[in-house]
Protein backbone atom coordinates (compact mmCIF):
# COMPACT_ATOMS: atom_id res chain seq x y z
CA UNK A 1 0.00 0.00 0.00
CA UNK A 2 2.79 2.15 0.35
CA UNK A 3 6.24 2.68 -1.46
CA UNK A 4 7.64 5.79 -3.44
CA UNK A 5 7.23 6.84 -7.23
CA UNK A 6 8.12 9.57 -9.60
CA UNK A 7 5.01 11.37 -10.51
CA UNK A 8 6.23 13.14 -13.08
CA UNK A 9 3.80 15.13 -15.10
CA UNK A 10 6.25 15.96 -18.21
CA UNK A 11 9.41 17.88 -19.17
CA UNK A 12 9.78 21.47 -19.33
CA UNK A 13 9.62 24.08 -16.40
CA UNK A 14 8.16 23.31 -13.13
CA UNK A 15 3.99 24.35 -12.69
CA UNK A 16 3.47 25.51 -9.46
CA UNK A 17 -0.37 24.83 -8.17
CA UNK A 18 -1.68 25.49 -4.88
CA UNK A 19 -4.37 23.78 -2.62
CA UNK A 20 -5.79 24.71 0.29
CA UNK A 21 -6.59 22.37 3.19
CA UNK A 22 -10.01 20.89 3.27
CA UNK A 23 -10.74 22.10 6.91
CA UNK A 24 -12.78 19.04 8.80
CA UNK A 25 -15.34 21.64 9.96
CA UNK A 26 -16.15 22.07 6.28
CA UNK A 27 -15.40 18.51 4.99
CA UNK A 28 -18.44 16.84 3.77
CA UNK A 29 -17.43 13.22 5.51
CA UNK A 30 -16.63 15.08 9.04
CA UNK A 31 -19.84 16.89 8.98
CA UNK A 32 -21.78 13.37 8.30
CA UNK A 33 -19.95 11.62 11.45
CA UNK A 34 -21.45 11.91 14.80
CA UNK A 35 -20.68 15.10 16.53
CA UNK A 36 -18.53 15.30 14.10
CA UNK A 37 -16.05 13.35 15.48
CA UNK A 38 -14.34 12.04 11.94
CA UNK A 39 -13.63 8.18 12.16
CA UNK A 40 -11.06 8.62 9.31
CA UNK A 41 -7.28 9.02 9.89
CA UNK A 42 -5.36 11.78 8.86
CA UNK A 43 -1.46 11.31 7.97
CA UNK A 44 0.67 13.14 5.77
CA UNK A 45 2.75 12.10 3.16
CA UNK A 46 5.88 13.53 1.14
CA UNK A 47 5.79 14.05 -2.59
CA UNK A 48 5.86 10.45 -4.51
CA UNK A 49 4.52 8.41 -1.79
CA UNK A 50 2.37 5.81 -3.18
CA UNK A 51 -0.79 5.13 -1.80
CA UNK A 52 -2.31 2.48 -3.72
CA UNK A 53 -1.22 0.21 -7.31
CA UNK A 54 -2.90 -0.49 -9.83
CA UNK A 55 -4.26 -4.18 -9.83
CA UNK A 56 -4.14 -4.00 -6.17
CA UNK A 57 -7.30 -5.22 -3.23
CA UNK A 58 -8.39 -1.83 -1.49
CA UNK A 59 -7.31 -2.15 1.71
CA UNK A 60 -9.07 1.77 2.79
CA UNK A 61 -10.63 4.72 1.40
CA UNK A 62 -8.64 7.46 0.71
CA UNK A 63 -9.85 11.34 1.27
CA UNK A 64 -7.32 13.92 -0.12
CA UNK A 65 -7.58 16.68 2.49
CA UNK A 66 -4.45 18.56 1.29
CA UNK A 67 -2.38 18.15 -1.92
CA UNK A 68 -2.50 16.92 -5.35
CA UNK A 69 -2.42 13.20 -5.87
CA UNK A 70 -1.42 11.52 -9.45
CA UNK A 71 -3.60 8.85 -10.64
CA UNK A 72 -1.83 6.70 -13.65
CA UNK A 73 -3.05 3.74 -15.50
CA UNK A 74 -1.20 1.17 -17.53
CA UNK A 75 -2.00 -1.54 -20.00
CA UNK A 76 -1.09 -4.95 -20.47
CA UNK A 77 1.94 -3.76 -22.11
CA UNK A 78 3.36 -1.33 -19.21
CA UNK A 79 2.83 1.73 -21.30
CA UNK A 80 0.62 4.42 -19.60
CA UNK A 81 -2.82 4.57 -21.03
CA UNK A 82 -4.14 7.57 -18.55
CA UNK A 83 -3.16 10.19 -15.85
CA UNK A 84 -5.45 12.73 -14.12
CA UNK A 85 -4.59 14.83 -11.04
CA UNK A 86 -6.46 14.82 -8.04
CA UNK A 87 -6.96 17.83 -5.55
CA UNK A 88 -8.23 18.40 -2.47
CA UNK A 89 -11.81 17.37 -1.39
CA UNK A 90 -11.02 14.42 -3.77
CA UNK A 91 -12.30 10.92 -2.34
CA UNK A 92 -9.55 8.35 -4.48
CA UNK A 93 -11.25 5.79 -6.49
CA UNK A 94 -14.63 5.91 -4.66
CA UNK A 95 -15.42 2.21 -5.99
CA UNK A 96 -13.55 0.91 -3.44
CA UNK A 97 -16.75 0.40 -1.40
CA UNK A 98 -17.40 -2.43 -3.67
CA UNK A 99 -13.34 -4.00 -2.73
CA UNK A 100 -12.73 -4.07 -6.41
CA UNK A 101 -9.48 -3.66 -7.24
CA UNK A 102 -7.52 -0.39 -7.53
CA UNK A 103 -7.85 0.74 -11.47
CA UNK A 104 -5.28 3.06 -10.85
CA UNK A 105 -1.68 3.89 -8.94
CA UNK A 106 -1.78 7.18 -7.03
CA UNK A 107 1.35 8.86 -5.85
CA UNK A 108 1.56 12.02 -4.34
CA UNK A 109 2.66 15.03 -6.33
CA UNK A 110 3.29 17.59 -3.83
CA UNK A 111 3.24 16.83 0.10
CA UNK A 112 0.07 15.93 1.06
CA UNK A 113 -2.81 15.33 3.72
CA UNK A 114 -5.17 11.82 3.65
CA UNK A 115 -7.45 10.53 5.98
CA UNK A 116 -8.43 7.04 5.07
CA UNK A 117 -10.12 4.59 6.62
CA UNK A 118 -10.14 0.85 6.66
CA UNK A 119 -12.50 -1.18 3.85
CA UNK A 120 -14.15 -3.00 6.94
CA UNK A 121 -14.72 0.01 9.17
CA UNK A 122 -15.59 2.31 6.08
CA UNK A 123 -18.70 -0.58 5.16
CA UNK A 124 -19.97 -0.17 8.89
CA UNK A 125 -19.49 3.76 8.70
CA UNK A 126 -21.97 3.16 5.59
CA UNK A 127 -24.77 1.22 7.37
CA UNK A 128 -26.78 -1.11 6.01
CA UNK A 129 -26.39 -2.61 2.96
CA UNK A 130 -30.39 -2.14 1.90
CA UNK A 131 -30.14 1.93 3.09
CA UNK A 132 -31.20 4.63 0.47
CA UNK A 133 -27.94 5.72 1.18
CA UNK A 134 -26.24 2.55 0.37
CA UNK A 135 -28.67 2.19 -3.05
CA UNK A 136 -27.93 5.79 -3.99
CA UNK A 137 -24.34 5.46 -3.73
CA UNK A 138 -24.54 1.75 -5.72
CA UNK A 139 -26.16 3.85 -8.68
CA UNK A 140 -23.52 6.66 -8.32
CA UNK A 141 -20.61 4.39 -9.17
CA UNK A 142 -22.73 2.40 -11.77
CA UNK A 143 -22.79 6.01 -13.39
CA UNK A 144 -19.32 7.12 -13.10
CA UNK A 145 -18.11 3.40 -14.78
CA UNK A 146 -20.56 4.13 -17.56
CA UNK A 147 -19.13 7.35 -18.40
CA UNK A 148 -15.39 6.28 -17.80
CA UNK A 149 -15.99 3.42 -20.38
CA UNK A 150 -17.59 5.86 -23.00
CA UNK A 151 -14.64 8.29 -22.29
CA UNK A 152 -12.06 5.35 -22.88
CA UNK A 153 -14.00 3.69 -25.76
CA UNK A 154 -12.90 7.64 -27.51
CA UNK A 155 -9.09 6.40 -27.43
CA UNK A 156 -9.55 3.06 -28.95
CA UNK A 157 -10.11 2.35 -32.87
CA UNK A 158 -13.03 2.55 -34.29
CA UNK A 159 -13.71 -0.90 -34.93
CA UNK A 160 -13.22 -0.99 -31.15
CA UNK A 161 -15.16 1.55 -30.47
CA UNK A 162 -18.64 0.39 -32.36
CA UNK A 163 -18.25 -3.38 -31.28
CA UNK A 164 -18.12 -2.24 -27.15
CA UNK A 165 -21.45 0.21 -28.00
CA UNK A 166 -23.18 -3.28 -29.70
CA UNK A 167 -22.35 -5.17 -27.48
CA UNK A 168 -23.59 -3.00 -24.73
CA UNK A 169 -26.78 -1.94 -26.37
CA UNK A 170 -27.41 -3.88 -29.32
CA UNK A 171 -29.61 -7.17 -28.84
CA UNK A 172 -29.95 -10.63 -30.27
CA UNK A 173 -33.20 -12.57 -30.75
CA UNK A 174 -35.95 -10.38 -30.14
CA UNK A 175 -34.19 -7.21 -28.81
CA UNK A 176 -33.07 -5.29 -32.17
CA UNK A 177 -31.33 -1.90 -32.21
CA UNK A 178 -32.70 1.12 -33.37
CA UNK A 179 -31.07 4.15 -33.37
CA UNK A 180 -30.37 6.71 -35.62
CA UNK A 181 -27.05 6.47 -37.56
CA UNK A 182 -25.91 10.31 -36.74
CA UNK A 183 -26.88 9.85 -33.19
CA UNK A 184 -23.92 6.52 -33.18
CA UNK A 185 -21.51 8.14 -34.61
CA UNK A 186 -21.99 11.14 -32.02
CA UNK A 187 -21.88 9.12 -29.40
CA UNK A 188 -19.04 6.99 -30.53
CA UNK A 189 -16.63 10.93 -31.63
CA UNK A 190 -16.94 8.90 -35.40
CA UNK A 191 -17.97 10.00 -38.55
CA UNK A 192 -21.12 9.16 -39.87
CA UNK A 193 -19.04 7.31 -42.96
CA UNK A 194 -16.54 5.60 -40.61
CA UNK A 195 -19.22 4.09 -38.89
CA UNK A 196 -20.84 3.32 -41.98
CA UNK A 197 -17.59 1.71 -43.28
CA UNK A 198 -17.34 -0.44 -39.73
CA UNK A 199 -20.57 -1.78 -39.62
CA UNK A 200 -20.74 -2.97 -43.29
CA UNK A 201 -17.51 -4.82 -42.49
CA UNK A 202 -19.14 -5.89 -39.34
CA UNK A 203 -22.38 -7.27 -41.83
CA UNK A 204 -19.97 -8.80 -44.17
CA UNK A 205 -17.91 -10.81 -41.37
CA UNK A 206 -21.79 -12.23 -40.38
CA UNK A 207 -21.27 -10.13 -36.84
CA UNK A 208 -24.41 -8.70 -36.72
CA UNK A 209 -27.25 -7.80 -39.49
CA UNK A 210 -28.15 -4.80 -40.08
CA UNK A 211 -31.50 -3.29 -42.29
CA UNK A 212 -34.14 -1.00 -40.49
CA UNK A 213 -33.04 -2.99 -37.32
CA UNK A 214 -29.55 -4.17 -36.17
CA UNK A 215 -28.42 -7.72 -34.15
CA UNK A 216 -26.00 -9.19 -33.54
CA UNK A 217 -25.13 -12.27 -34.51
CA UNK A 218 -21.45 -13.21 -33.15
CA UNK A 219 -21.08 -11.59 -29.32
CA UNK A 220 -17.92 -13.68 -28.98
CA UNK A 221 -16.52 -12.12 -32.38
CA UNK A 222 -17.72 -8.84 -31.16
CA UNK A 223 -16.15 -9.11 -27.96
CA UNK A 224 -12.77 -9.73 -29.22
CA UNK A 225 -13.04 -6.80 -31.21
CA UNK A 226 -13.38 -4.44 -28.54
CA UNK A 227 -10.75 -5.51 -26.76
CA UNK A 228 -8.53 -4.65 -30.11
CA UNK A 229 -5.95 -1.73 -29.06
CA UNK A 230 -5.40 -1.10 -32.93
CA UNK A 231 -8.01 -1.57 -35.95
CA UNK A 232 -8.13 -5.15 -36.25
CA UNK A 233 -8.66 -7.41 -39.56
CA UNK A 234 -12.01 -9.16 -39.53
Amino acid sequence: MNGRLNPSLGSGMPVRMTRQAIQCSQCTLGVACPDHRCVFTRVTHPPGHVLFHQGAIPEAAHFLRRGLVLLTEVDSEGRVSRQALRPAGSLLEPQVVRGTAHRFTAAAVSEVDVCSLPVASLSAWLGPAASPARALLELCLQEAARASSEEARTRTSATARVAAFLLTHAGDGEAPLELQHQLVAGLLSLRPETLSRVLTRLRDARVISTGRQLRVLDRAKLSALADEADEAEL
